[in-house]
Order: C-alpha cells, then structure tokens, then sequence
C-alpha cells in the first residue's frame, strides 16, 4: 500500500528521498568513473597501431619495392613497443619501457588508477618520441588516431557505467 504523505510532510519527504539519491551517487560515482576510465584507456592501448614490417614496403629507386627492415638491416625487430609504453598514475612520469608486450590489461589499468578517483586526477601517458606521430596518423593502422577515437565516446561510456549501477529503490 503506498504511503500517504501530507502538504505539510512533503517537502520534508523530498528533502529526505534527495540526500538518500546524493548519498548514492556519491557513494557510488567513483565506481562508474572508475569503470569508464578503464575501458576508455584499455580501447586506446588496444587501438595503439603495433609495427608490421609486413605494412613497411619502400619503393627503392633501383631495387624497385623492398622492406623498410630488410633494407635497415634490422631482422630481430618486434613490434608492440608503442602499446607497451602506456601507463597510468596519479602523475605523469618519464618512464618508458622497451619491452614489447602488446597487450595492457585493465588490472593493470586498475592498478595505476588512485584510489579515490572522483576527487583525484588519473593520467593515461606514453612518453615515446613516436607516439604522437602515430596518433596523427603515421600509421596506416590507425590514421583517425586511437586516442581522439576512443575520447570520442567517452560521454557514452560514462553514462553507460552510471546506468550500469545497481539503483536502489
């Protein structure tokens, strides 16, 4: 049966169902952000073009078209150093790596987020001289970018966590 409330009571109902709503949301807002900032920065690691000498031909004017790392004399070369050197943190750092794994994993993103990201900053960095030149389209990989594509939908993203939350009612 619902519950009748008077004109008089109202606004103290209303006052009391709207600092229970606050209270979720910022019980619960870190959740979502946390969420969102997670696949957002796993989307740009994983759309972060990995090399494929296969993809670097070069017309040579006398030799006609031959590989970039045949020519340069590089045969051991692996690919994946771009997608390896993402981090995050509370801070940007000059780290790098000159590993080659090519995958990021969102424990790892997790990981590096603050604890309290509502009320912190949280980086996602790639400090390679290369990186912006991938991002601007030196790779045929991914000429639109994959930090500019991925922000793109980070309002949907963010609405999608905040409606994934569990409401009480």
């Amino acid at each position: 049966m619902a519950k009748v409330i008077g004109l008089a009571n109202l606004a103290d109902e209303l006052s009391k169902a709207l600092k229970v709503e606050k209270q979720f949301i910022e019980d619960n807002a870190d959740v979502a952000l946390r969420a969102a900032a997670i696949k957002t920065f796993s989307k740009i690691i994983k759309m972060t073009p990995v090399g494929n000498p296969e993809l670097w031909v070069y017309n040579h004017p006398e030799r006609g078209y031959i590989d970039y790392i045949g020519y340069f004399g590089n045969p051991d070369y692996v690919g994946g150093r771009a997608r390896s050197n993402w981090f995050v943190g509370g801070s940007v750092t000059d780290k790098t790596t000159d590993a080659t794994n090519k995958s990021m994993g969102a424990s790892s993103i997790a990981s590096g987020l603050p604890d309290d990201l509502w009320n912190n900053k949280a980086f996602l960095y790639n400090n390679l001289p290369y990186i912006e030149a991938l991002e601007y389209g030196h790779s045929t990989q991914a000429p639109a970018g994959f930090v500019r594509v991925s922000l793109l939908n980070w309002d949907r993203t963010l609405k999608k966590a905040f409606k994934g939350l569990k409401w009480h009612t």
